[in-house]
C-alpha cells in the first residue's frame, strides 16, 4: 500500500520492512561481520529546503567497519527528476544498469557509500560533479544534504545495493553461489537489492525488468485546479439560493387590524345625522330638526346619568365630530369655547354648532339646552340676528 504525504515541495514515502531481498530470490552475505536489515531502507523524505535535502531511514545501519560516513554495507543512488526541464539522462549512473521509463529522465543523481557522497547534474555535455554535500548518521537516518536548488516540481527514484570498495563503481555483483560478502541467486543477475517503493511488486517488476519505478512526484499547487474548485462551488452555492427563491413561502397570519375607537351609533342617531346634513343652511330649520328629535327619542331612549338620552347625545357629538375630528367636549365645564374658523368642516362653512351651556336637570322634561351660532359667511336669515352681539342667535326655549 502506498502511505505517501505530499506538502508542496516536500514528500515521505514509506517503504515496506524486510524487503531488501531483490526480486525475492537473493541470499545474504554468509559473513557474521554482516548485519541483516542494514540494506532495508524503510522511509524516504524529501525535506523541505532551499537546498536539496533527503533523508533515509534505515531498518538498522551498522557500521562495523567504521566508514567515514557512518555505515558500511550499502551503496545508495537517488535520481532526482526536475520536471521543468525537457530532457536528462536517460540511464542510471555505471554499476547498476538501470534505466527509466520512457519519457522519464533524472536530471541529479546522487551516489553514497559509507566511504564517500557524490552528486552529479546532467548536462548535454556530460555529467558534472556537485560540491560540497553533506551526510549526517544518526541512529538509523541518514540525512543528505546538496547545494542544489530544490525543484518547484520533481519526480524520486532510489535504489540500493551492496557496496565493495573493489569495484569502480561501488556495485558488488550477485554471486551464483552463496558467498561471505555478496549476496547470492541463480535467478537474479542485477546487483539491486532495494528498490525504494511503496509497493513490493513494484520492486520485483523493476528488477526483473531493470526499469527505475519512481518513488514519488511532487508539484507545486495547482492554482488553476483550485479556481476550478472554487467556481464549482459557487455554481452549486447559486443553484441552491436560486432553488430556495422558488420554494412557495410560507403563509403568513395576516395581522389583525386594532378595533375601531369610534364609537357605534345607533341607527336612529345615523338617520338624525344625514338628515342634518341634507338640510338648508339654516339654524332655525337645522336647530328645530334637533329639537323635534330630542321630543322623539327621549322617551323611548334609555338616559345617561346626566337625565340626558343616549340618542341626543350621539347627535350632538356626530354633529361635532363632523366639524372638529379633534373636538372633545367637556362634560364637566358649563361652556366650552366657540371652534375657530379652521375646524369648520368644508360641507357646512356658512356656520358651525357648538353646545355652549348645559345645566343640571333633575328630569329630561326639565333639561334647558342653548345653541350658539357664529356666523362663518353671510347668514341666510337676517330676521333674528343680534347685531349688537354680532355672533350669537339664541333659540328660544321650548
Amino acid at each position: 500500500m502506498i502511505s505517501a504525504l505530499v506538502l508542496a515541495t516536500l514528500l515521505t514515502i514509506s517503504d515496506p520492512s524486510n524487503d531488501a531481498v531483490g526480486s525475492g530470490t537473493l541470499v545474504p552475505p554468509s559473513s557474521q561481520e554482516f548485519v541483516a536489515g542494514s540494506l532495508d531502507i524503510t522511509e524516504f523524505s524529501l525535506l523541505d529546503a532551499d537546498d536539496l535535502t533527503v533523508e533515509l531511514k534505515f531498518a538498522s545501519l551498522a557500521n562495523p567497519f567504521d566508514r567515514v560516513l557512518g555505515f558500511s554495507f550499502p551503496i545508495i543512488e537517488i535520481y532526482i527528476q526536475d520536471n521543468d526541464q525537457s530532457t536528462g539522462a536517460t540511464s542510471s549512473l555505471e554499476g547498476s544498469g538501470m534505466f527509466f521509463p520512457k519519457g522519464s529522465f533524472w536530471t541529479y543523481a546522487l551516489r553514497l557509500t559509507g566511504d564517500k557522497a557524490e552528486v552529479f547534474s546532467w548536462t548535454s555535455e556530460g555529467l558534472k560533479s556537485i560540491e560540497p554535500v553533506s551526510v549526517f548518521s544518526q541512529d538509523n537516518t541518514l540525512t543528505i544534504r546538496t547545494r542544489i536548488q530544490t525543484p518547484k516540481a520533481l519526480t524520486a527514484y532510489g535504489i540500493a545495493g551492496y557496496y565493495t570498495p573493489f569495484s569502480s563503481t561501488g556495485w558488488q555483483s550477485i554471486s551464483l553461489t552463496p558467498a561471505p560478502w555478496a549476496y547470492s541467486s541463480t535467478n537474479q543477475q542485477s546487483p539491486i537489492v532495494e528498490v525504494i517503493s511503496a509497493d513490493p511488486q513494484a520492486q520485483v517488476q523493476a528488477i526483473n525488468n531493470k526499469v527505475m519505478t519512481a518513488i514519488a512526484s511532487s508539484s507545486p499547487p495547482n492554482y488553476w485546479m483550485y479556481v476550478m474548485i472554487a467556481g464549482l462551488a459557487l455554481a452549486i452555492l447559486g443553484f441552491l439560493v436560486r432553488l430556495r427563491t422558488r420554494a412557495p413561502q410560507a403563509e403568513t397570519t395576516p395581522e389583525k387590524e386594532p378595533p375601531s375607537t369610534v364609537p357605534e351609533r345607533s341607527p336612529e342617531s345615523v338617520a338624525a345625522f344625514e338628515a342634518f346634513l341634507k338640510m338648508p343652511n339654516s339654524p332655525e330649520s337645522q336647530m328645530d330638526a334637533l329639537a323635534n328629535h330630542e321630543a322623539d327619542t327621549k322617551e323611548t331612549s334609555p338616559e345617561n346619568e346626566d337625565g340626558e338620552t343616549e340618542d341626543a347625545e350621539e347627535v350632538f357629538q356626530l354633529l361635532t365630530e363632523s366639524r372638529d375630528p379633534d373636538f372633545e367636549p367637556d362634560s364637566d365645564s358649563a361652556e366650552t369655547e366657540l371652534l375657530s374658523d379652521d375646524a369648520v368642516s368644508p360641507a357646512h362653512s356658512d356656520f358651525e354648532v357648538t353646545k355652549l351651556e348645559e345645566a343640571e336637570v333633575n328630569s329630561p322634561d326639565d333639561r334647558k339646552e342653548s345653541v350658539e351660532v357664529k356666523s362663518i359667511g353671510e347668514f341666510p336669515d337676517n330676521d333674528t340676528w343680534d347685531d349688537e352681539t354680532d355672533s350669537v342667535w339664541e333659540k328660544p326655549k321650548d
